[in-house]
C-alpha cells in the first residue's frame, strides 16, 4: 500500500492538510506530494517520516511535522517542529 495516496488531517499551520499523491522514490524512500509544494517523505538524519516543503534528506528549516514513531511507513501521528503548529494525522486515503 506504500504507493497509495495519503490523507493528512488536523488543525495545522501552515495548512498542509489534504491528499498527497505518490510520486515515486527519493534517496530510496517513498515520497508523496500535495498539490502546491508539501511532501510526505523520509528524513534520513531524523530516521523518521516528515511533512515538509523540503525534499532533501536533511531536517527542514521551515515549519514541518515529524512522525512520532520511527517507522518504515508514513502512517502515524506527526508532531510540529520549527514553528509549525497542530498535530497532524496521516492515513491512507480511501
Amino acid at each position: 500500500m506504500l504507493s497509495g495516496a495519503l490523507n493528512v488531517a488536523g488543525t495545522l499551520s501552515p495548512n498542509v492538510t489534504g491528499t498527497y499523491n505518490y510520486i515515486g522514490l527519493s534517496e530510496g524512500w517513498h515520497v508523496w506530494r500535495k498539490a502546491g509544494s508539501y511532501y510526505c517523505r523520509y528524513m534520513g538524519l531524523g530516521n523518521s517520516y516528515v511533512l515538509s516543503d523540503d525534499l532533501s534528506g536533511s531536517p527542514p528549516v521551515t515549519p514541518y511535522w515529524k512522525a512520532v514513531n520511527h517507522m518504515t511507513e508514513p502512517i502515524d501521528v506527526y508532531n510540529p517542529q520549527a514553528g509549525a503548529t497542530g498535530v497532524a494525522t496521516v492515513a491512507y486515503a480511501t
